[in-house]
């Protein structure tokens, strides 16, 4: 037997014209559309009808909608399960609205200067069958024996049932009108909500039955093993005391409630954001927000003509990003994409999402607008979520006062207005190309000629007979090498500090030289073993990015920082959850995978614990699963590696945990096949033939 009880603060005052502003007798409008057209907040000057967004005398600003979902969240979240497991939802908010609606004259107003408080007793069928008084309910479904309305502590209104275990109005256990103690009266408000509360369970599946003593109901006797209560307050900034999820001790395990996420806010517009709308889609969270700062979708996919601005060199500050450019007045974010890229995966047989294919046609190494109208294509079922031209200033959470995620945003075109949301979970799907690496090296801060970064690359004509040093030799360094051949003074060197684990087909132009040891002011280059470079006019780094993360400053400070050297980001859980708190997600953080099927395997994982049907570790032990990662990985870059057959592994492994959740549907992608294994550990091959084979073809 639980007693459950749900009180709300509210401190709306909705003016009703006639009952059906809360859609009268039977059909419900609303409650959103009714505001909007007849609502107004005491101490409030503003209600905006479009954003639902009220502004206080005070000048603070709030969210209509942040109030609604927490009573919803509230409702949703009081759950009874019986001997057997099964669990039994009581109520939901438009039901709960409606009772409290209904309870209002057409010509009042609903303004509870008191909590109202709605208490309830159920028993389960296994509890009532210990019980001869209980022997005439209907097997199989709990039972309520009351249901009690308070205001400010003093009882207002109860119900109980009539004849076949159906409610009726309430007070007969009160027969003089008053309440159990004889000083209350009871009124037609209290009594009204109490009947109507009764009649939202009963069709629910609830029975609902009189019998049990009101002070046992109030003393909380007997509550029997596994029994609780719920006290949910709500107040005009929605506070609300902090769940599990957001103040997880050593021991706990992290699940979120049932209903409790319903506002998710994507950082970001590319491959890794769109295809976690559309498995948060799946899931059924109804709130979803998608910003991008760019004016399109498509992440480091996209292609700009504009260069960054010069980078600091060397550049060792992973929190200290570019900034954009202005072009018509517009900024511009210059991407690491360059003119003549083709990808290292083939589309078709690994690259794609397994919910859309690329064309038959499709050349097996696409181009990079190839792919950039793929993900174009990928994100019509989510256009409607995403702000362009957002920026995402700062991110952090609001423990003390909500319990959300609260997000400043800016709009970088017009006037540049900035404003704030709040989220029950907050989703970074931002990618890590934004901040270059050029490391220190003796010397490299006074050497006399240009030093930049593949991200600013666009095409080799910017090379065109010059003496070029490449430092690095990953998939960038390799191909910028290939093409920057073609134009520049010949032969082009490239500075490797070990073999690559690529397998390439040596270009006759291209020469292999040792890492760098001393840049001199003279314009030389001392290369490890004793060997000058004479006469280099620029040297191009395609040493990677930095992880980076300006937007949060107060989780990227103290020994639990997320970010300190930016070689990888910490206190992650399986490279996503962030441990202190899993509603903060990360995607796309792996390298050396194939990051579109790895970003949509994180997203179905991530979109399961969000909708309450996966649960987490406890904080201990995520941060010792990422003790363990470190210690065979190492605590710098390689945290975030991959690699065959890792990266196809741990596909798996997240696709198997996402078979774990409760309930059905959602997103759920295909195992990591044999067939796509074996196609993996053959891609270094391919992608070599390909480039041989491009050698001598015009660039396109």
């Amino acid at each position: 037997m639980l007693l459950l009880s749900l009180t709300a603060f509210n401190v709306l005052r909705y003016p009703l014209g006639s009952s059906s502003a809360f859609g009268g007798s039977g059909s419900l409008t609303p409650l959103t559309e009714a505001l909007g057209c007849a609502g107004a907040v005491a101490g409030a000057d503003k209600v905006e009808k479009k954003d639902l967004v009220l502004e206080r005398i005070e000048g603070e600003r709030f969210e209509l909608t942040e109030w609604f979902d927490e009573v919803e969240r509230r409702a949703n979240e009081v759950r009874v399960a019986d001997m057997g497991g099964e669990g039994y939802s009581l109520m939901d908010w438009y039901e709960i609205m409606e009772a409290l609606s209904a309870a209002v004259p057409p010509t009042d107003s609903l303004l509870l200067k008191k909590p109202m408080t709605i208490t309830y007793q159920l028993e389960t069928a296994e509890f009532r069958s210990r019980r001869r008084s209980r022997r005439n309910w209907k097997d199989g479904r709990p039972g309520v024996n009351f249901v009690s309305v308070k205001e400010g502590g003093s009882r207002v209104g109860v119900a109980e049932s009539g004849q076949n275990n159906r409610p009726r109005r309430g007070g007969a256990c009160c027969g003089n009108g008053q309440t159990g103690n004889g000083r209350q009266p009871l009124t037609r408000r209290g009594r009204l909500v109490g009947s109507l509360f009764a009649r939202v369970l009963f069709r629910k599946g609830i029975q609902y039955r009189s019998g049990a003593p009101e002070q046992r109901a109030l003393t909380g006797w007997p509550l029997g093993a596994g029994g609780t209560k719920v006290y949910c307050t709500i107040r005009n900034k929605v506070e609300r005391d902090r769940d599990q999820t957001s103040n997880v001790t050593s021991t706990q395990t992290s699940m979120v409630a049932p209903g409790r996420v319903r506002r998710v806010a994507i950082i970001g517009a590319g491959a890794s954001g769109l295809t976690a709308a559309r498995a948060f889609i799946a899931e059924g969270i109804p709130h979803i927000r998608i910003y991008e700062r760019r004016s399109e979708i498509g992440g480091s996919w996209i292609y700009t003509d504009e260069t960054p601005n010069p980078s600091p060199v060397p550049r060792v500050n992973p929190q200290e990003e570019d900034e954009p450019l202005r072009k018509d007045g517009v900024p511009v974010w210059p991407s690491p994409m360059y003119k003549y890229l083709h990808t290292n995966i083939p589309a078709q047989k690994l690259m794609e999402f397994s919910d859309l294919h690329f064309p038959p046609d499709t050349e097996t190494f696409p181009h990079r607008s190839v792919v950039l109208e793929y993900l174009r294509a990928y994100s019509a079922q989510v256009k409607d979520l995403i702000e362009l031209q957002t920026a995402v200033e700062d991110i952090r959470k609001d423990s003390e006062e909500s319990g959300k995620w609260v997000v400043k945003l800016r709009k970088v075109v017009g006037d540049e207005r900035t404003w704030e949301e709040r989220f029950d979970a907050v989703c970074i799907a931002s990618g890590h190309f934004e901040v270059p690496t050029i490391p220190s090296v003796k010397g490299i801060s006074t050497f006399p000629k240009p030093i930049t970064h593949a991200k600013s690359f666009r095409t080799p004509h910017q090379f065109t007979n010059q003496k070029v040093l490449v430092v690095g030799n990953g998939p960038s360094g390799l191909d910028i090498s290939e093409e920057i051949v073609r134009e520049a003074h010949k032969p082009v060197w490239r500075s490797v500090r070990s073999e690559s684990k690529m397998p390439v087909i040596p270009h006759p132009d291209v020469e292999d030289v040792p890492p760098i040891e001393e840049y001199r002011e003279d314009g030389s280059i001392v290369l490890e073993g004793g060997k000058v470079l004479e006469g280099v006019d620029v040297v191009l780094y395609a040493t990677g990015y930095y992880y980076s993360l300006p937007l949060m400053p107060s989780l990227c400070e103290g020994p639990d920082a997320l970010i300190t050297d930016g070689l990888r980001i910490r206190r992650l859980y399986r490279q996503v959850f962030y441990a202190y708190d899993p509603t903060l997600t990360f995607l796309g953080l792996p390298w050396q995978v194939i990051p579109f099927p790895n970003s949509e395997a994180q997203a179905m994982v991530v979109a399961r614990f969000y909708a309450g049907r996966l649960t987490m570790p406890s904080t201990e032990k995520m941060l010792q699963a990422e003790q363990d990662e470190i210690s065979e990985k190492g605590d710098a870059r390689n945290f975030h590696k991959m690699g065959h057959p890792r990266d196809g592994e741990y596909i798996n492994m997240l696709r198997s945990w996402a078979l774990e959740a409760s309930g059905e549907g959602g997103l759920m992608i295909p195992e990591w096949s044999e067939e796509k294994f074996n196609a993996r550990a053959e891609l270094g091959k391919w992608k070599a033939k390909y480039i041989e084979e491009h050698r001598d073809r015009s660039l396109n």
